[in-house]
C-alpha cells in the first residue's frame, strides 16, 4: 500500500510540476487568438487588394499588423497595399 502512495506522490510530482503557470498560458492562448484574427484580417485585406479596393485593404491589413505585430504576412500585405498606393 506504501509503495502505491509512494509512486503516485513521485508520478503527481514529477507531471505536475511540468505544466506552465496559468498566466503563461492565457497568454500564450491570447497570442494564438490574436494571431488567428490577424490571418483573417490578412486574407480580407488580400481580396480588397485584388478588387482594387485600397483604403479597405490598408485599413485591414493595418489591424492585423496592430493585433500581431511579428506577423510577418500582414507586414507584407501592407508593404504591397502602400507600393499599390504610390
Amino acid at each position: 500500500m506504501n509503495k502505491w502512495i509512494g509512486l503516485t506522490l513521485l508520478a503527481t510530482a514529477i507531471f505536475g510540476c511540468n505544466q506552465q503557470p496559468l498566466d503563461d498560458a492565457r497568454a500564450d492562448s491570447f497570442d494564438r487568438w490574436c494571431k488567428a484574427r490577424a490571418r483573417i484580417f490578412c486574407g480580407m485585406a488580400e481580396k480588397n487588394l485584388q478588387t482594387g479596393r485600397l483604403a479597405k485593404a490598408k485599413k485591414e491589413a493595418e489591424q492585423a499588423v496592430e493585433l500581431a505585430p511579428k506577423f510577418v504576412e500582414a507586414r507584407m500585405v501592407l508593404a504591397r497595399i502602400r507600393m499599390e498606393q504610390d
